[in-house]
């Protein structure tokens, strides 16, 4: 986009806001199928809700997450 960054954005992830993806097309993104595609090809991801073990997993080193952490009634995430 304007800084030379892609962004790819999970289909139909922003639906339950009023943005579909065909707002993310208009907007720059690139429309991923799955959340795996998101976390197997990003060097950085951003989350409004919280990470989940099935997404943890897929964590690989030298990539950054930005999420909702809410630790304290999950202590296996904290520990994670």
């Amino acid at each position: 986009m304007a800084a030379g960054h892609s962004v790819l954005v999970e289909s139909n992830a922003g639906v339950g806001i009023g943005a579909p993806d065909d707002a993310n097309r208009k907007a720059g993104a690139t429309i991923a199928a799955s959340a795996r595609e998101v976390f197997g090809s990003s060097e950085m991801i951003v989350k409004l809700k919280e990470s989940q073990p099935s997404e943890r997993i897929q964590l690989r080193e030298n990539q950054i997450l930005f999420t909702y952490l809410h630790l304290s009634p999950d202590p296996k995430q904290a520990k994670g």
